[in-house]
């Protein structure tokens, strides 16, 4: 039977992949530091990258989402404003920034 192989923490992964990004040593130097292979540096350098990119995305979405509700419900209160006469029982709300 082979030999098992090592399962390395997120924790490690990740300090590893931000000491690679850093650029102040090569591949092959962390490699022989952390006593890993340098194709593992690389794949966790890419994963992290991955991942900063899917969260910055996913927050923009979210901003754009709540955006969209707010000015939703900006619109559907000037509709009412205009549509139906209301004076002074609804205000339109003056705090949404765009």
């Amino acid at each position: 039977m082979g030999k098992k192989r090592k399962v390395h923490s997120p924790e490690f992964k990740a300090k590893v992949a931000l000491t690679a990004l850093k650029n102040e040593e090569t591949a092959a130097q962390l490699a022989s530091r952390f006593w890993i292979h340098p194709t593992m540096i690389s794949t966790w350098k890419r994963q992290l990258r991955k991942s900063v990119a899917s969260k910055k995305e996913i927050e923009k979405r979210r901003k754009v989402t709540e955006g969209y509700v707010t000015l939703e419900h900006l619109v559907s209160s000037i509709v009412c404003h205009l549509s139906f006469g209301l004076s002074d029982s609804r205000p339109l709300r003056s705090d949404i920034r765009f």
